[in-house]
């Protein structure tokens, strides 16, 4: 059953951002499921990974599912940069190049309102989300640790890392080097072929494709072609420079992400894949002994990154069924 999805718009204007530039005519967009309840306690916000949109945790939300609408009030909203919120491809004040570098805070500041001014949510039930995501729910519950009662990163870090930031150099050099729109676009689907690389284990690789190379070339070409018809050289760029600077130390006063992660006061759900080359479990591993109420359930998948993007039917089926059981553990403990 696939989930609809009604969007809406929350223009909040203009921003200072955390580098003191000013984002113009700044706007979210979100859609919504199932009903808030009159103590408005059991909404849930759900974050896109990179370059992904409102419809990225679809695997997730339905009757009996981990954000279930019959139960809970589920928010799955688009962020700085990714086309379907203000962006470098549809700004008019501030356009491609124009448009001002951001951090995962400013992402989480601009949530922030669309909470407080439009729902009027002073406390979520749970934040989740997945890749870049989770970095933006764990920058919520650093920034705002009253905000909610839990929070679910999947498949995602607490630190930036040099690993993933060289990733994204290497994917950005050949967009920045072009000089027109067709180049970039071009060079941009040229990098992807990257990006199918990272995101998925070769185990994964192994089982799709064995004895089918041919196969696997013509799948690459036109999954590279899909991916960068969807995507825009500039937003993709902005958004991978907020994961560079990724940092939860950021408007805390504190001075390492060990200390920040103490900040913490939610219940928390750290779930990496197994496989996860992008962001290797150990990352996730690494948090654990510095949150205060965690647990780490990783995903025993062979799909690599994607493992926690509902690649295989049973992995989302594990993720649905884990992540389930510990918000009802959350709702039950009031």
């Amino acid at each position: 059953m696939s989930v609809r999805h009604e969007l809406k718009r929350f223009d909040f204007g203009d921003l200072e951002l955390q580098s003191g530039q000013i984002l113009e005519d700044g706007f979210l967009t979100y859609s919504t499921h199932g009903t808030l309840n009159t103590r408005r306690d059991n909404a849930i916000l759900v974050l896109p990974s990179l370059m992904a949109d409102h419809t990225r945790h679809d695997f997730l939300i339905g009757p009996g599912k981990a954000f279930d609408p019959e139960r809970h009030f589920i928010i799955t909203t688009n962020t700085l940069g990714n086309g379907r919120a203000i962006s470098p491809s549809n700004s008019a004040r501030q356009p491609g190049a124009a448009f001002p570098r951001f951090t995962i805070v400013d992402m989480v500041r601009a949530q922030h309102r669309l909470a407080r001014d439009v729902f009027g949510i002073d406390q979520f039930l749970a934040v989740a989300g997945l890749s870049m995501g989770g970095m933006q729910t764990l920058q919520w519950a650093v920034a705002f640790p009253t905000a909610m009662k839990a929070i679910v990163p999947i498949i995602t870090q607490a630190r930036a890392t040099p690993w993933v930031s060289a990733y994204w150099h290497a994917m950005r050099r050949p967009i920045l080097e072009s000089s027109t729109e067709d180049d970039r676009r071009d060079a941009l689907c040229r990098s992807l072929y990257h990006f199918l690389l990272i995101t998925r284990h070769w185990i994964w690789y192994q089982g799709a494709f064995e004895n089918n190379i041919q196969e696997l070339h013509r799948w690459m070409d036109a999954e590279a072609r899909r991916i960068a018809s969807l995507w825009h050289p500039f937003d993709f760029i902005s958004q991978t420079y907020a994961e560079d600077d990724y940092d939860l130390t950021h408007l805390v006063g504190v001075s390492s992400v060990e200390e920040a992660l103490s900040l913490i006061e939610a219940r928390v759900l750290l779930m990496p894949s197994a496989t996860d080359v992008l962001h290797p479990a150990s990352e996730l591993h690494f948090a654990l002994p510095h949150l205060k109420n965690a647990r780490l359930v990783e995903i025993p998948s062979s799909c690599g990154h994607l493992g926690g993007g509902g690649l295989e039917p049973q992995d989302a089926a594990f993720m649905n069924r884990e992540i389930a059981s510990f918000l009802a553990e959350v709702e039950a403990a009031g």
